[in-house]
Order: structure tokens, then sequence, then C-alpha cells
């Protein structure tokens, strides 16, 4: 399983399903606003993971838990 799998196996354990998949990645979707963006190369590796900062306290936990993962495996991340 390549890189890109294993990102998005984990993040949808923690936050769910994925809501909306296109030629770049998959996002994860809160209240209509995209809120956690997994990007992928052809290779299937992740390129690039957005995180948006928490509008609302009950999303920390998981906003900091990616980030956490991205740190770990050494992933890029942004908070936008």
């Amino acid at each position: 399983m390549n890189d890109f799998l294993w990102a998005v196996s984990w993040f949808s354990s923690l936050c769910g399903e994925f809501s909306t998949k296109d030629a770049d990645g998959v996002s994860w979707t809160e209240d209509g606003e995209h809120w956690l963006v997994c990007h992928h190369d052809d290779k299937g590796n992740v390129v690039l993971v957005t995180v948006a900062d928490a509008k609302d306290e009950k999303y920390d936990r998981r906003m900091y838990a990616v980030i956490g993962y991205c740190a770990y495996h050494q992933i890029p991340y942004e908070i936008a």
C-alpha cells in the first residue's frame, strides 16, 4: 500500500469518510468547508496535507492528531 492510501486510511479512521476526491487528492468537509485536504503525486506519495485552523474547539483534537501524524511520518503539511 502506498503512502497516500495509508494516510487517507488513518485520517478516515480519525475524521470519518472523506467528502471529495479529485485528481490531486481527497478532502474532508465540515459545515460546507474543506478543513483537511490530502494531496498526492502520480506515484502515490503524499506531497502536502492542508489543515484548516479549527474554528471550533471540538475540531481541535482531530486537527492536532492530523498534524502529529504528518510530523511523525515527515509528511509536509500547512495550516491554512
